[in-house]
């Protein structure tokens, strides 16, 4: 089994607590101390300096991409088996959208009767997930009378964490500790501490944490008994509720008054799948989210994810997710949708850390490095990536919200997130940095 964590004890027994420096080995994931990044291709045009009422430079789908299709654009597609080897499709699997709920039973009862298995289906977007041969599938939508959007389903994880570039010396990298919410300007003596706002966490499930003792959380299991319960990733989530919505001194949270609303969509080592992550995406926008936090990311966007995303921005919430850690030139999706707030990381002296993704669609930059978080068995973590500065952003916009901006819509935020952010990088809005890094105005505001 690959060990992802070489774990060296910092200090022990305050408050029973236990502080850990990860230092995980190439592998996969955001308890560490380094992570990979990734990046699209260059081209964001430089705008006017952060701070001074920028909007949000358009996202784009990428070269030879096509512009997401509507709910009432659904068509019958061509080339069933043209994603089949696409970097995270899942093999044998499937996602069906219909036009209309009699289509998509009738698809259901014509794919029962030839063997294909219906894995889950989200009734909202009118899409099923099944699983089968391509032979199963063709015969099974070759009796479909209306139209029918098809695409493959991919996995999603917790970013990865490549080695360091051989040229980068890590050890000039500054980590925050304890200091990542003060250092975006969380002031605990101000009032609206998130206070009134959910923040939905996508990840791999939130287990009890003494800096979450007085924390607020409902609870979505999209995943069952079947899925991993111990693996590399299982703190993951434990680490982005705490980074939002914490309150021990050692691991503050941005936002330690806001409710969470904690639904897995990824197993014990972090990995799940897109249509799960739809799925996840509405139940959050159901339940009232205002802000969903995406810690997570991969390289397929199919449709149902596109609506998904539409969905809950119509229902007012806004999502924010990671930009990845590949160290290259292009976002993760989600984070690459135009309607996502795409996060990268940065250390304590506001550098670019080398794993964090950069492109045209990096909208912000917050603490990636090093920052104190929960963990599994009561532990705390010095966590790094664009994980936690997601976790961080989602904080930061709950704060604003709780302060009387709730009459924002999801584009609203994401502007005004914007709007509060200081330029870092090259002048203007550029592709490392995005529009720079956003700090709470002091109270009162």
């Amino acid at each position: 089994m690959r060990r992802l964590f070489e774990v060296m004890i910092l200090s022990v027994a305050l408050l029973g607590l236990v502080l850990f420096f990860l230092t995980p080995p190439p592998g996969r994931q955001d308890g560490s101390a380094l992570r990979g990044d990734r990046s699209r291709p260059a081209g964001g045009g430089a705008g006017s300096a952060a701070g001074t009422g920028e909007e949000r430079p358009e996202k784009g789908l990428g070269p030879g991409e096509d512009a997401p299709p509507t709910a009432h654009r659904i068509q019958q597609r061509a080339g069933i088996g043209r994603e089949e080897r696409a970097p995270g499709r899942i093999p044998g699997e499937w996602i069906v959208r219909f036009a209309s709920q009699a289509d998509l039973e009738a698809f259901l009862a014509r794919a029962a009767a030839l063997g294909l298995v219906a894995v889950d289906r989200l009734d909202g977007l009118l899409a099923v997930r099944v699983r089968g041969s391509r032979a199963q599938l063709e015969a099974a939508l070759a009796g479909s009378t209306g139209p029918f959007e098809l695409a493959g389903n991919f996995r999603i994880s917790a970013p990865d964490r490549p080695p360091p570039p051989p040229d980068v010396d890590v050890d000039s990298l500054q980590p925050f500790g304890d200091t990542a919410p003060e250092w975006l300007g969380a002031d605990p003596a101000c009032p609206g501490q998130g206070s009134g706002v959910t923040v939905a966490v996508l990840d791999t499930g939130i287990r009890p944490h003494p800096t979450l003792a007085s924390a607020r959380i409902r609870s979505l299991d999209l995943l069952g008994d079947q899925a991993a319960a111990a693996g590399d990733y299982a703190g993951h989530g434990s680490a982005i509720a705490s980074l939002i919505a914490g309150s021990h001194p050692l691991a503050p949270g941005m936002a330690p008054q806001a409710e969470i609303l904690d639904i897995r969509v990824l197993d014990a080592n972090g990995v799940g799948d897109v249509f799960t992550l739809a799925k996840g995406i509405t139940a959050a926008a159901d339940a009232g989210a205002q802000i969903i936090n995406l810690s997570l990311g991969g390289y397929g966007y199919p449709p149902v994810l596109q609506e998904a995303i539409r969905y809950a921005s119509a229902q007012g919430a806004l999502v924010v997710a990671a930009a990845g850690n590949d160290g290259g030139s292009a976002v993760l999706y989600p984070a690459r949708s135009p309607e996502v707030v795409a996060v990268g990381a940065v250390d304590a002296k506001g550098a670019h850390v080398p794993y964090s993704n950069q492109g045209q669609d990096l909208d912000l930059v917050a603490p990636g490095f090093g920052v104190n978080a929960a963990w599994v068995e009561d532990q705390l973590v010095l966590f790094s990536g664009t994980s936690a500065a997601t976790a961080l952003v989602s904080g930061l916009a709950a704060v604003l919200l709780s302060r009387g901006q709730t009459d924002l819509t999801p584009e609203g935020l994401a502007d005004l997130l914007v709007e509060i952010s200081r330029d870092a990088g090259e002048p203007g809005r550029d592709d490392r940095f995005g529009a720079g890094i956003p700090a709470l105005p002091p109270c009162p505001w």
